[in-house]
């Protein structure tokens, strides 16, 4: 191969290793949403595999449990694009979703309907702010979400980005209530968030260690949060992910106490796909 052939390659597979990473670690919460996970479990070495329609699966375990399966064509966990179904379930609730994925690399698309049963929150009266969640006999929520993220390479390392829409469905307008893809109370029906983040690439590109930050659209008002902290992401196998993120709430509108308005989470994740060689 000619030097000028290398050339051109190496700025391609640099952009691949950042969206691969975008896929792998998301700068939205960790802690119960369809965000929280919402992303390839698997990093760079899926992008080894071969065009196929294929099966697959990954299951996380830690502060929030996942399964999800998934069917498609494409490079499983890489480029690829088809249905996917998503559950998740912890002490405060549980959440299933059913949608499709389309990733593309460049620009990475989820559109889903979700179901949330809450264990005990229930919906509150509007008050501009807010100390506590109301806690009862729980409830169910159902909402359509969208989701739009990606990544670009910096130098040692990469720029993570996230934008997530939320439409509430059968909620009346004058009521709040916790949202988990927000992970903080919202006003039914829109709501949204934006994250912007940054990781270095450490250990040949297994490890990614950095920071994001976020603003969230509670659907009240002009009212916004602001969340940043840390996050890693570790591939110690082939097939093998630990994913952490801390989000610390540094504006907003309600005065909640530390651990309802904390978001992030620790998760171990396994994934497969049919066809797959890797030992």
């Amino acid at each position: 191969m000619s030097r000028s052939a290398r050339s051109r390659r190496r700025p391609a597979r640099s952009l691949a290793t950042a969206l691969a990473i975008a896929l792998a670690l998301p700068v939205a919460a960790l802690a119960g949403g369809p965000t929280a996970e919402a992303h390839a479990p698997g990093p760079v070495p899926w992008s080894d595999g071969e065009p196929r329609p294929f099966l697959a699966a990954a299951a996380e375990a830690g502060t929030t449990q996942h399964l999800r399966l998934a069917a498609g064509w494409g490079r499983p966990w890489w480029l690829w694009g088809g249905p996917i179904v998503d559950g998740w379930v912890n002490e405060s609730m549980a959440t299933g979703t059913v949608g499709a994925r389309a990733a593309l690399l460049a620009v990475n698309l989820d559109v889903h309907w979700r179901v949330t049963r809450h264990w005990r929150r229930a919906a509150m009266p509007v008050l501009e702010r807010h100390a506590e969640i109301a806690l009862d006999g729980g409830s169910t929520h159902h909402a359509w979400d969208l989701d739009l993220w990606g990544g670009a390479p910096t130098p040692g390392g990469f720029l993570l980005w996230e934008v997530l829409a939320t439409r509430l469905v059968g909620l009346p307008s004058d009521v709040h209530v916790f949202d988990e893809a927000m992970h903080g109370i919202v006003r039914p029906p829109w709501c949204g968030l934006a994250s912007l983040g940054w990781v270095a690439s450490l250990r040949g590109g297994d490890l990614k260690l950095g920071a994001s930050a976020d603003v969230t659209h509670l659907g009240r008002g002009r009212d916004l949060r602001w969340r940043a902290g840390p996050q890693i992401s570790w591939a110690f196998g082939p097939r093998w992910t630990l994913r952490g993120q801390v989000l610390f709430t540094v504006a907003g509108p309600d005065d909640l106490a530390l651990w309802p308005s904390l978001g992030g989470g620790l998760l171990v994740g396994y994934a497969w796909a049919t066809g797959d060689r890797r030992p």
